[in-house]
């Protein structure tokens, strides 16, 4: 049962050559940070069967107000902070990324 009222879903596609050091920083690190944010009630991250891009995440949020929040604007993860995909520098063309937000309520 849902809990929270807000998703955000992140599409994402990395070339195979930054496969591995992308699927290892995201599913050890940055999913881990995504769910110590105060109001995250879940992270979540899926491999697609069919289709590109080749990884989806979502994340469940208690509220909106959670994507204004300091420690959500703060995870370590290309944001502010240069996380991975940052890090690449000029090979950031490595990696796409399609981020939505979905709100809703829980009946």
């Amino acid at each position: 049962m849902c809990q929270g009222r807000a998703l955000l879903v992140v599409r994402s596609q990395v070339i195979p050559a930054r496969d591995e050091e992308f699927s290892r920083w995201y599913n050890e690190v940055h999913l881990r940070d995504m769910r110590r944010v105060p109001g995250v009630v879940s992270a979540r991250r899926y491999v697609a069967l069919l289709d590109e891009p080749r990884y989806a995440a979502v994340y469940e949020m208690e509220s909106e107000e959670v994507f204004q929040t300091e420690a959500y604007l703060n995870v370590p993860g290309g944001r502010r902070d240069g996380g991975l995909p940052a890090k690449w520098g000029k090979d950031l063309a490595a990696y796409q990324r399609s981020p939505f937000k979905l709100l809703y309520t829980s009946e």
